[in-house]
């Protein structure tokens, strides 16, 4: 049977209240079949398997042999084939199908009749939350909603850094312990005011995961660097793609109605001292990012189409603004095709010194 005080450890490794962890547990006991749905990053793997893990303590069995895992591609066939694998063999008590978005006909698994098998062991799924829609017209399963503006998740990374103060606050040497504590504690905030904002762009359910803010590490010097990075080279670019999309499916919707978020995270910013350089080294999201391939020039053919995109990465090496006549763009489209140079009929752009 369960081992006394099982419930009590998932609590404390999900870091979710005993509430959530108990309901989840008679949900899946009670229809066999549960589907996690949240946001990418949102531990919807990790808390499969903490359920996963009860089962088999409960069926006496170990982890190894008792909890079955399989990736799901666009392939039905593959999904029907490993289920059947795993009721032939019956040792398996749980299978967890991770990332049942990718599949492309779930009608078809269905339809198999695989699931409805006696020997079918227990299934949690996980999905993606904005690629979910098209399954929730199925009645059978269960599902359990993991959404990053509510609770359980909501409250997630406040918790998880608390912990972390916490081991920090244990260790011998604790002359850095207040800085990277105020870094710990300011995190959960910047993470809420970014998803506040993506929010207002489009859906709550294309928020970002907490999973994403985990890695922070515990020397405060580095922690910097690592926000940083995380910023300029993960968030930064996908806050840029999710407005482009917005504006391509709202005509009406200008581009220069979006603000940029940065402002927003200085104001959470846990390395005041830094606060100058922050705002040279982070990247802010301005028109000109989001509008960089969509200014207009109506007399290129389809011809001078590559040669054009050229001519307009040539601007901004030059200082060129979003804002250029059409007549300025003729000229140095003009001035390119008379000089007789690589970059005229390649991908290579000169050095600025060449312009």
């Amino acid at each position: 049977g369960v081992r006394l005080g099982f419930t009590d450890s998932m609590v404390y490794q999900t870091l979710m209240p005993k509430f959530y962890i108990q309901r989840y547990l008679a949900l899946l006991l009670d229809n066999r079949f549960v589907i996690i749905d949240g946001a990418s990053g949102g531990t919807k793997t990790f808390l499969a398997y903490k359920l996963a893990e009860y089962l088999v303590q409960r069926c006496d069995k170990s982890v190894d042999k008792g909890i079955g895992i399989f990736k799901v591609t666009n392939k039905a066939e593959d999904l029907i084939d490993y289920m059947k694998q795993q009721q032939n063999n019956g040792s398996r008590v749980v299978v967890i199908l991770d990332e049942m978005h990718h599949l492309n006909s779930l009608d078809t698994v269905i339809s198999s009749g695989i699931f409805y098998q006696p020997q079918c062991p227990f299934i949690i799924g996980t999905i993606n939350q904005s690629k979910s829609s098209y399954l929730k017209v199925h009645q059978n399963f269960r599902w359990i909603l993991l959404s990053n503006n509510a609770p359980p998740i909501s409250s997630l990374l406040e918790k998880y850094y608390a912990l972390r103060s916490a081991e920090a606050n244990s260790q011998p040497r604790k002359d850095a312990i207040p800085s990277i504590c105020k870094v710990f504690d300011k995190l959960p905030k910047i993470w809420s005011a970014i998803n506040e904002y993506i929010a207002q762009i489009g859906s709550s359910e294309l928020m970002i995961g907490p999973k994403m803010f985990m890695s922070c590490p515990s020397d405060f010097q580095k922690s910097e660097i690592w926000f940083t990075d995380l910023w300029n080279y993960s968030i930064a670019p996908y806050i840029i793609g999710l407005i482009r999309s917005k504006l391509q499916n709202s005509p009406d919707v200008n581009v220069t109605d979006w603000k940029s978020p940065l402002q927003m995270i200085l104001n959470f910013y846990p390395w005041q001292s830094n606060i100058n350089q922050a705002k040279e080294s982070l990247k802010a999201i301005n028109p000109h990012d989001i509008e960089r391939e969509q200014i207009p020039f109506k007399t290129v053919d389809q011809s001078q189409f590559k040669l054009y995109n050229n001519t307009v990465q040539l601007l901004y090496l030059a200082g060129g603004k979003s804002n250029t006549s059409e007549q300025d763009l003729e000229m140095l489209l003009k001035r390119v095709n008379d000089i007789n140079s690589p970059y005229a009929s390649s991908d290579e752009l000169p050095l600025e010194s060449d312009i």
